[in-house]
């Protein structure tokens, strides 16, 4: 799977992005998070914007490392509606077996769901801002927006694109720009309409343990 239609062919689409000044690591990233894992020392974060396949077989490989892991944050599901089905966001379609062995991992979660993104809105004026900025990182980030911007007012109609990502770090950075809920989430692994669903047991319907901090929304004062 790929997000080639929100994305664009390369999944970066700025133009002013240079070729990489360096090489691949040499090892697979599995591998490097188990051994950075095992040599930490104190509890990490880790930060997962994408698919959770890699943090599930590291879980599955070396259950060892789990005391290691502070809390996962990812970007990933939604309590309404998806954007990769009707029912399933992107992150949790690609691979829901991976986003359910680490919700029942028991290392604790912080789910930013579409339901959240999509209200933190990159309008123009801060795309505008991004430009004024004297440096080679800014313009290829307001460009990257620019793009996003006419797939999102397409698709939804929004006045920009929804800065998913950015989301997890700004937590761990100014977790008071969110409204804290802590809830029971799974993912449906079955075949059908609902696959890669994420599933949120608000008021604690079914007894099961919580396994998630949910992110209801930004706080009125986290302004985009």
């Amino acid at each position: 799977m790929n997000a080639a239609n929100y994305h664009g062919a390369s999944g970066l689409e700025a133009p002013g992005i240079p070729e990489p000044s360096w090489s691949t690591e040499p090892t697979d990233a599995v591998s490097f998070l188990i051994s950075h894992l095992r040599t930490v020392d104190k509890p990490r974060p880790i930060v997962a914007t994408g698919p959770l396949t890699n943090l599930a077989m590291v879980l599955r490989l070396a259950p060892d490392v789990i005391g290691n892991i502070e809390q996962v944050v990812f970007m990933g599901g939604s309590t309404d509606y998806g954007n990769d089905s009707p029912a399933a966001e992107f992150n949790m379609m690609s691979d829901p077996h991976a986003a359910q062995i680490v919700l029942k991992s028991g290392v604790p979660t912080v789910m930013f769901g579409l339901n959240v993104t999509h209200q933190v809105i990159a309008t123009p004026a801060p795309i505008a801002a991004l430009r004024s900025i004297d440096n080679s990182a800014e313009p290829v980030f307001a460009d990257m927006s620019d793009y996003f911007a006419v797939v999102y007012r397409e698709r939804y109609g929004f006045e920009g694109p929804a800065l998913h990502d950015p989301c997890t770090v700004a937590w761990l950075l100014r977790p008071e720009l969110f409204v804290v809920e802590p809830m029971r989430v799974d993912v449906d692994t079955t075949p059908g309409l609902s696959h890669g669903r994420s599933v949120h047991d608000r008021w604690g319907i079914a007894g099961w343990l919580r396994t998630a901090t949910w992110r209801s929304k930004p706080t009125a004062s986290s302004g985009y």
